[in-house]
């Protein structure tokens, strides 16, 4: 696929990308300790699991797997548990990680050049390819739209 010819995910995850960066680049380092609206996150916590998101992305999109798919954009999510210990340690990991960063803006540029990189390997990626991420096999259309439908929101700022 060539880099102009954007199908509806890749459209829906830079147009999500592209709000966050606008977010997230306009904020400094005393409102990166302001609480969010997901409980016990600071604006940093949120940003530094959205990163990790989008490097999961960047990794899966250059992962490609030739078994079949076992999950699809509906099905990827079937596995999450949000009430159970790992999902509580998965909380905490980034809050320490996130915490880390004595200085937001290092954070900042990292997401930043994360986002327009992950939206750049989108576009050059063929939305067949069998891809791998989280032990599972999806095509990059279905990863994409995962990506999409839970981006990085700017209300959650």
């Amino acid at each position: 696929m060539s880099t102009g010819h954007v199908v509806g995910p890749v459209k829906a995850l830079r147009s999500a990308y592209e709000a966050a960066s606008v977010a997230v680049a306009s904020l400094g380092d005393q409102e990166s300790w302001q609480p969010t609206g997901c409980i016990g996150w600071a604006v940093r916590d949120l940003v530094f699991h959205c990163l990790q998101d989008a490097q999961r992305a960047l990794v899966a999109l250059h992962t490609f797997a030739s078994e079949p798919t076992d999950r699809d954009a509906v099905t990827y999510w079937q596995d999450w548990r949000p009430d159970t210990t790992g999902a509580a340690n998965g909380r905490r990991w980034v809050r320490v990680n996130a915490s880390m960063f004595l200085d937001f803006g290092q954070l900042q540029g990292l997401y930043l050049e994360t986002l327009a990189a992950t939206v750049h390997a989108a576009e050059a990626a063929d939305p067949a390819q069998h891809v791998r991420t989280q032990g599972h096999v999806l095509t990059a259309r279905d990863l994409l739209t995962t990506l999409a439908v839970e981006p990085p929101s700017t209300t959650w700022i």
